[in-house]
């Protein structure tokens, strides 16, 4: 992971968030700033995939 988005991170845990807020918004922020280079859990084009069975 990017050291910006870990400090991020690591600023909004202290200040009293929870780990997977706190991951959930430095990953936001930091995908905004930073287009070409995003974190998570795998960028993938097309959004969610739907359900064939009915």
């Amino acid at each position: 992971m990017p050291k910006g988005y870990e400090k991020m991170r690591d600023r909004f845990t202290a200040d009293g968030m929870s780990e997977r807020g706190a991951q959930k918004k430095a990953a936001r922020i930091w995908n905004d700033q930073h287009p070409d280079k995003p974190v998570g859990r795998g960028e993938k084009k097309g959004g969610r995939k739907k359900s064939g069975a009915r």
